[in-house]
């Protein structure tokens, strides 16, 4: 009788598909880095170069178009904080979900401090307590809480994603760091709580596989 084919081992097969896509990510953000580029203005742009006889195929080289210092350092940051996320989804699911809350408390605060409209010192304070009560049920494996924290979190990595151009003009940053907010703070927030939802048996850091059934047990 012919041995039975192996099983895929689940815990190896969702890390490999987690650091799969965040690569992907990563990658498409260089490329996409290089084709918004315009290493032409390095050089004064296409009109100046034309009051000398100079085209920007003339002085452009293929250097040019790598992306430059910012982009390969938000790169690393993106993809080092999403691995560390995913590898302790389970404390990420409950104390960043609650850091993030009280986030929304001190944003509230200094709000009220500069004078700002009540409407977004209201939403803020509620953002903090909506995601401090998320926190807590998670920590009590309930439904409930995670995919009320999901459904926020995810919520604001795809304003945050979308405003990256808006955060870049007010803030003076970079592209590449502005995209820091949504790809190293909240994406990282997503993949935690996609990959640890209630009942799910708890991994530690880097283990191969599931170390324990039950939430309790497992450290």
């Amino acid at each position: 009788m012919a041995d039975a084919k192996p099983q895929p081992d689940p815990v190896q097969t969702q890390r490999m598909l987690v650091y799969t896509i965040v690569g992907l990510l990563c990658l498409a953000g260089l490329i996409l880095a290089v084709a918004f580029s315009d290493p032409c203005k390095a050089y004064g742009g296409e009109a100046k170069l034309g009051l000398v006889g100079k085209k920007c195929s003339d002085v452009v080289a293929w250097t040019d178009w790598i992306p430059r210092w910012r982009a390969w350092v938000a790169v690393a940051i993106i993809m080092a904080v999403n691995v560390l996320a995913y590898e302790l989804r389970f404390y990420v699911r409950v104390h960043g979900v609650g850091a993030l809350g009280a986030l929304f408390f001190v944003t509230a605060g200094t709000s009220a401090v500069e004078g700002l409209p009540v409407p977004l010192i209201v939403f803020y304070a509620l953002s903090g307590v909506a995601m401090i009560l998320a926190a807590w049920g998670i920590q009590r494996e309930r439904r409930e809480g995670w995919s009320a924290a999901l459904a926020m979190c995810s919520v604001l990595l795809t304003g945050h994603f979308f405003g990256t151009a808006k955060i870049a003009q007010e803030t003076g940053w970079s592209m590449a760091f502005a995209l820091l907010p949504a790809m190293a703070v909240l994406l990282p927030m997503v993949i935690a709580l996609l990959c640890s939802p209630p009942g799910a048996p708890r991994v530690k850091p880097f283990a191969r596989t599931a170390v324990a059934s039950s939430p309790q047990s497992a450290f």
